[in-house]
């Protein structure tokens, strides 16, 4: 598809459906924490057409973390990674973070002012970060987070923190030792025996450690073995030369798109569960270590077991037209149907790779008994043939 695609979420109720898809994937932002969505995709801005529609997903709910620090007066704020980007990878899906900057203010005890501070994104990786000072030491706090200046969308509220003591009321700001003012030299007393103090040891200066060179990307996986179990894939692989983890997907429209099965995978194999029983699939590995990313391998398509013959086949002559159906055979994908006015001496096709499991053949003699046959087929093979009863002419 050339065109632009669209998309909005259809539950919870009230998207929009005006946001354009771009080819290198788009983020929807501005959303509520700790809910689930569902997202749908269309080929045109009134969201008229639609073209598929994904699995609910769920938005992550950030924890707000609140710790006294040892300066009177203070605290120090952090907003869980829940938002923070963990891996960029070359194929679909992406995972994406919370744009936007936090605020917090202090709800016990009241007088909070929201806006200032807000958190802001540090450290690596980096997540949302604040010290708030001038509390008053002493006084148990409850902090909570809002992703707008006005405070009125709640993200994460603090267990509550008690800001340490000192100075007056309690309050932060600049601490230190007291210096008496000098008396008199006519009023001091006569000094005692001198006391000699000895020079204070210059401190062992600490050796400042060489930071370690990153090592180079691992290599590529040499090959990778897929087994179609039906429902399942088991999927093997050779180790990577300087490898740590691994990223798995898997297809099962020839490329065509990819869906993440495993992500910093440890290990050599894994299986992936609930695949399509009649469907070829290609699985694709990719090692990683902290200096990088391999390339991808693929593996051979992985087709299916042949499927199981059909269990019953039913026919109902209605004079010029057979009326045909049977039951759903395990891992088919299509169907071939013939019939035969002869007790089976000779065969006429009636359908080649039907999808569904019903059809109705017209033309036939309307004086004739018929036997009708189906064997189902996929991309690994064919049933044997399941034949109808004698179908006698009303």
């Amino acid at each position: 598809h050339t065109g632009d695609w669209y998309y909005k979420y259809t539950s919870p109720s009230g998207g929009q459906c005006s946001e354009k898809i771009t080819g290198a994937g788009t983020r929807a932002t501005g959303l509520d924490v700790g809910r689930e969505y569902t997202f749908t995709a269309y080929s045109n801005s009134a969201c008229t057409t639609l073209l598929t529609t994904a699995s609910p997903v769920s938005t992550l709910q950030p924890t707000l973390t609140a710790v006294a620090g040892s300066d009177p007066g203070a605290v120090t704020l952090t907003l869980s990674d829940g938002w923070v980007i963990t891996e960029w990878l070359s194929v679909p899906p992406w995972i994406v973070n919370k744009d936007g900057v936090w605020y917090v203010k202090y709800t016990t005890p009241a007088g909070g002012v929201c806006s200032t501070p807000q958190m802001a994104e540090t450290g690596t990786p980096p997540v949302p970060y604040a010290t708030i000072t001038n509390l008053a030491g002493g006084v148990t706090h409850v902090f909570a987070a809002y992703s707008d200046s006005a405070c009125s969308k709640l993200v994460a509220t603090a267990a509550p923190v008690t800001p340490a003591s000192g100075g007056a009321g309690g309050a932060g700001g600049a601490f230190g030792p007291r210096v008496q003012g000098a008396q008199d030299p006519s009023q001091q007393e006569p000094p005692d025996d001198p006391v000699i103090i000895p020079p204070t040891p210059e401190p062992t200066p600490t050796p400042t450690p060489e930071p370690e060179a990153e090592p180079d990307p691992p290599g590529a996986v040499g090959s990778v073995s897929v087994v179609h179990n039906g429902g399942s894939l088991s999927v093997s692989w050779t180790a990577a030369e300087g490898a740590t983890t691994y990223h798995v997907t898997y297809s099962g429209d020839d490329r065509q798109s990819w869906q993440l099965a495993a992500l910093k995978h440890q290990g050599t194999s894994l299986t992936v569960d609930d695949v399509d029983a009649s469907k070829t699939y290609i699985v694709g590995v990719r090692a990683e270590n902290a200096g990088g990313f391999s390339g991808w391998t693929n593996s051979p398509p992985a087709t299916p077991p042949a499927p199981a013959p059909v269990a019953a086949v039913a026919v109902l002559h209605n004079g010029g037209s057979l009326s045909v159906s049977w039951k759903a055979s395990g891992r088919a994908a299509t169907y071939h149907v013939t019939y035969s006015s002869d007790n089976g001496k000779s065969w006429r096709l009636a359908a080649l790779k039907l999808p569904g499991t019903s059809l109705t053949i017209d033309g036939v003699d309307p004086g004739k008994t018929y036997i009708v046959g189906v064997r189902a087929e996929n991309p690994g093979g064919f049933s044997g043939w399941t034949n109808s009863p004698p179908a006698a002419p009303p």
